[in-house]
């Protein structure tokens, strides 16, 4: 395990993963499973899928006050299809009573919001002898459960307060959504600011990601073969990245790619307020001098400068039209433009 001295996990404790991945070698893949975004202090990856050629996680977990959260990439996790492949079951099981806490579990009730799985999941649990019950987002029935299943979708402001303070007080939270999907569907709408999963889970520093295919690890799905890579929780990626640049570690090239893809999807799914990454990435990459030029490419290795390119694109793309400039490396390619040009102006 690399340890790069921040108060940012590396990885999850080990008895919380030995909990959720319990009699667990490989999960299904319902559809096309999207990306989370894992940076909080509190969460953890928990099971990770392919995609070009690093790692990302599918489902990840974390706590908030006295609350904990499992999050899984597509909804499809509820449905009895996916439940009955592989361990799925076996992992959903693990994870509403990991999310319960402890003292819970010998009566544990698990509500189930009436959309999960269309009814399979509650109809599933009874099958396989849980206490499953059908709950409402509000506080009078979610105070009847110690666990709630839940489908992210356009939940209202008041069914968010009510989960909000359902986790802070103890409760816990089994949800699954294709943040991707989500997106697709509301082209007008912003998945970081608009999106209820998102606006729910800022706190917990977990986020669904838009599209990224996350491709399986095993012919049977997302295969369990240890603790995730550390370097897939994008705090931990940036602990890395500025000991490399420090000079205090030296990454590896696979190391190096996957911080970068973790950091550079976490970097877009940023609320504007974050507090957690941002003002270190700005930090990391206002030191960078070195922009992509014929003369000196930048290159895999080039950490600092990859971040910044990327990180200069997400900004200008999020920025009013009147407020971008040209990027630094034009001066190179495609090269000022000449003094005489003709000044044109359109509406």
């Amino acid at each position: 395990m690399l340890v790069f001295g921040s108060e940012l996990p590396a990885v999850a404790a080990a008895d919380d993963l030995d909990a959720l991945l319990a009699g667990v070698a490989v999960i299904g893949v319902p559809g096309v499973p999207g990306p989370l975004c894992v940076y909080g202090r509190r969460a953890f990856p928990v099971i990770v899928g392919e995609t070009a050629g690093v790692r990302a996680p599918v489902v990840a977990a974390g706590r908030w006050a006295r609350g904990r959260v499992v999050v899984l990439g597509h909804d499809g996790y509820f449905d009895r299809a996916t439940l009955d492949t592989g361990d799925t079951g076996r992992f959903m099981t693990n994870a509403l009573r990991w999310a319960a806490g402890e003292g819970t579990q010998d009566g544990l009730r698990i509500g189930v919001v009436s959309d999960a799985g269309k009814g399979e999941f509650r109809g599933w649990l009874t099958a396989a002898g849980q206490d499953a019950v059908e709950v409402a987002l509000t506080p009078g029935s979610l105070g009847t459960v110690d666990v709630v299943a839940v489908k992210m979708r356009n939940q209202s402001v008041p069914e968010l307060r009510a989960l909000q303070a359902f986790l802070r007080g103890g409760g816990g939270l089994v949800t699954a959504s294709t943040g991707w999907g989500w997106a697709y569907r509301r082209p007008d709408l912003d998945l970081v600011s608009d999106y209820a999963g998102n606006r729910l889970l800022r706190p917990v520093g977990i986020q669904w990601a838009d599209f990224a295919r996350l491709n399986r690890t095993s012919r049977a799905g997302y295969a369990v073969d240890g603790p995730p890579h550390e370097l897939t929780h994008a705090g931990t990626a940036l602990d890395a990245v500025e000991a490399h640049e420090a000079g205090r570690h030296t990454l590896t090239q696979p190391e190096i790619d996957q911080a970068v893809d973790s950091l550079m999807r976490t970097a877009d799914c940023l609320p504007p307020d974050d507090t957690l990454l941002a003002p270190r990435l700005r930090a990391l990459v206002a030191k960078n001098d070195h922009w992509p030029s014929a003369e000196r490419p930048v290159t895999r290795a080039d950490i600092a400068a990859r971040l910044a390119a990327g990180l200069y694109v997400l900004e200008h793309r999020r920025a009013p039209a009147a407020s971008v400039r040209a990027h630094p490396a034009a001066e190179d390619f495609p090269g000022p433009v000449p003094a005489d040009a003709p000044r044109l102006k359109r509406s």
